[in-house]
C-alpha cells in the first residue's frame, strides 16, 4: 500500500503513469500507463551495445530528469537498472 500511495502523487512526464490498483482476495494489481517501445536494456542488446554519444545524452538527461523529480518529492527508486527503464 505504501508504493501505491507513493505511485499516486508521482507526476512526471518521464515517469510512468500509475492509474489505478485493484485488489482481490490474493492479489494487488497496479494499472500503469502502457508503455509499448520496449526496455533501455533491449534496446542496447539490439544495439550490440553500441550507441553514439548523442543517443546516450537523450536518453540520460530524461533519465536524470526522472531522478530530479523523485528526489523533489524525497522519493528513491530502489531499483534502476536499464531493464527499469521503459521507452
Amino acid at each position: 500500500m505504501k508504493e501505491i500511495n507513493v505511485l499516486k502523487k508521482m507526476n512526471h512526464p518521464n515517469i510512468i503513469q500509475f492509474i489505478d490498483a485493484k485488489k482481490t482476495e490474493n492479489n494487488i494489481y497496479l494499472i500503469m500507463e502502457f508503455c509499448n517501445g520496449g526496455s533501455l536494456e533491449e534496446f542496447i542488446k539490439k544495439k550490440e551495445g553500441k550507441l553514439e554519444e548523442m543517443e546516450i545524452l537523450y536518453y540520460f538527461r530524461d533519465i536524470i530528469d526522472a531522478f530530479r523529480y523523485l528526489q523533489s518529492i524525497n522519493t528513491v527508486h530502489r531499483d534502476v537498472k536499464p531493464d527499469n527503464v521503459l521507452f
